[in-house]
């Protein structure tokens, strides 16, 4: 049954509300992006509660997330922060708020809006105007064996120039650890999440699934973790662990190559990455998780 719902929402054929969700798909963390986005099986630290908030019951420390990247000279900007609080053995909660602002879009007229586009009949700038979107994501997770489920209550608001809108969705993600294997499933947006305006229109964000797995070993005096994932996009991603102090990423995101590096220290963690894309150009993300002294939950 969860495989014949995985294909079916998967292939879903319907197009309404393309882009209703699309702020919610440019990933949060350095460190999962580095890795081609390639996170579902991974999932652990402050970003868990995005990319698969099973991994939230499975971490062993507190933590606090911070992201900040600009997009097309600055013109989008997009921010994270994120807390995956852990304590209690098996137990996990966490709670992320995701940003994207875009500002000084220009609405534009002719100077005769009778007449077609000429030189002598330029157009002019009526208003600029700015959008922000804004996703809330409160997770709980726990964990019995081999076995961790986890699940996001998550809370939109939009902004568009005089416009706003709300929507309520729901995420539930799934972890299955055996050794160095680790196997997951994310089903986002499970009852088809509204979005709905203040000026009456309504929008929606159709069910998606992403599956993966991944795998972790030791060579060459380091921990290699290589990923994979299946979605809207195929995805695949390798990070090397030197000392526990250094990593290197690489990885494709479906849409070009990630590449990434990241540094610890007692407990700190300062991740880049970068995106390229052959269009749009390349993307800089920085983010920092900083441990936090938390007790158990």
């Amino acid at each position: 049954m969860l495989i014949l719902f995985l294909i079916l929402i998967a292939s879903d054929p319907q197009a309404a509300s393309n882009y209703a969700g699309a702020f919610l798909e440019l990933g949060v963390g350095a460190r999962p992006l580095g890795m081609g986005s390639a996170y579902v099986a991974v999932a652990e630290g402050p970003e868990a509660g995005y990319w698969n908030p099973a991994g939230l019951a499975l971490g062993e420390v507190s933590a606090l997330g911070l992201m900040h990247s600009e997009h097309f000279g600055g013109l989008v900007r997009n921010d994270f922060i994120g807390v995956a609080l852990a304590g209690r053995p098996g137990w996990g909660m966490g709670a992320s708020l995701l940003r994207t602002g875009v500002r000084g879009v220009k609405f534009t007229a002719l100077e005769d809006p009778e007449d077609t586009l000429s030189s002598q009949n330029r157009p002019y700038v009526v208003r600029e105007a700015g959008s922000g979107d804004y996703a809330l994501l409160l997770s709980a997770a726990f964990s019995s064996g081999r076995l961790a489920l986890g699940g996001n209550f998550k809370l939109l608001y939009r902004t568009l120039w005089r416009y706003s809108a709300w929507g309520v969705g729901l995420d539930l993600g799934v972890l299955y650890t055996r050794g160095r294997w680790r196997a997951g499933i994310c089903l986002r947006d499970l009852s088809t999440t509204p979005v709905l305006w203040d000026s009456g229109t309504r929008d929606r964000i159709d069910p998606s699934a992403e599956a993966g797995v991944s795998y972790r070993g030791e060579a060459f005096k380091g921990r290699w973790t290589l990923a994979l994932s299946w979605g809207r996009k195929c995805r695949g991603g390798v990070e090397y662990l030197h000392a526990g102090r250094v990593a290197l990423r690489l990885g494709w995101d479906g849409t070009g190559l990630t590449a990434g590096a990241g540094v610890s220290f007692q407990g700190l963690r300062a991740d880049y990455a970068f995106l390229m894309h052959g269009a749009l150009g390349g993307t800089h993300r920085v983010s920092i998780d900083v441990p936090l002294p938390v007790g158990g939950i």
